[in-house]
């Protein structure tokens, strides 16, 4: 599977026409993954690309991974802003979609019928696949009820207060919001080191990651109990 390759081809191919460029490239890279031998009934990804051209950014997006951009005013004042939507199952739009298809949204639920964790896409009447977005690249038991794999496509201005741009999966943005990834990478970027920035980022989500699971372990433990 080559996205980068093949965003590049579709780009050259389309005389720079981006829309048709992102989803072409999408198109192509789900067929490629398809080709493969890889089982991706209940399995697939998420993908974020950005594409530079001159001052303007145009983003495309499938799934929950996510792009932010960290900027700076004249008064030295730090903000960051989403360059991508990330695509849950209970988002308005994604949801009239995927009930429309056949597809129902809900959350796990335990052995007491209550809700456990995030909105989920599930068969009308078989509770798979469970898959905790709204599109992805693959996941085809879950594309036959409206999980799509077109990208959503933005276009953002860049100024000369824009600093930086970040992209990671939901495995990052799970844990920590815009504004903290962007005042934990801030100390490394006065120094230019990009590396350990990303390094930070890494073992924060990680942290906040044995954090919350060690919560949810000791409650299913406490349920296991009786207590």
């Amino acid at each position: 599977m080559k996205t980068l390759e093949n965003l590049e081809r579709e780009y050259k191919s389309r005389n720079a026409d981006i829309k048709r460029t992102f989803l072409d490239c999408f198109e192509r890279t789900f067929k490629e993954l398809d080709s493969t031998s890889i089982d991706i009934n209940f399995s697939g990804t998420t993908t974020v690309s950005l594409l530079l051209v001159n001052k303007t950014i145009y983003s495309a997006n499938v799934g929950d991974s996510r792009a932010i951009l960290i900027s700076c005013n004249k008064h030295g004042e730090w903000s960051s802003q989403p360059l991508s939507r990330d695509q849950k199952p209970d988002d308005p739009l994604e949801m009239q979609r995927i009930l429309k298809c056949g597809g129902r949204v809900e959350a796990f639920k335990d052995y007491n019928g209550d809700p456990v964790g995030p909105a989920r896409v599930w068969l009308k009447h078989e509770n798979i696949p469970g898959l905790a977005m709204a599109r992805s690249i693959g996941d085809k038991v879950a594309a036959q009820v409206g999980v799509l794999s077109e990208p959503e496509i933005m276009e953002f201005q860049l100024t000369e207060e824009d600093k930086m741009i970040v992209l990671a999966s939901d495995g990052v943005w799970e844990f920590l919001s815009n504004d903290n990834v962007m005042n934990l990478i801030l100390p490394f970027y006065h120094k230019n080191q990009p590396e350990l920035a990303c390094e930070k980022v890494i073992k924060e989500s990680v942290n906040w990651w044995k954090k919350v699971n060690f919560v949810r372990y000791f409650m299913v433990y406490k349920l296991i109990l009786g207590g």
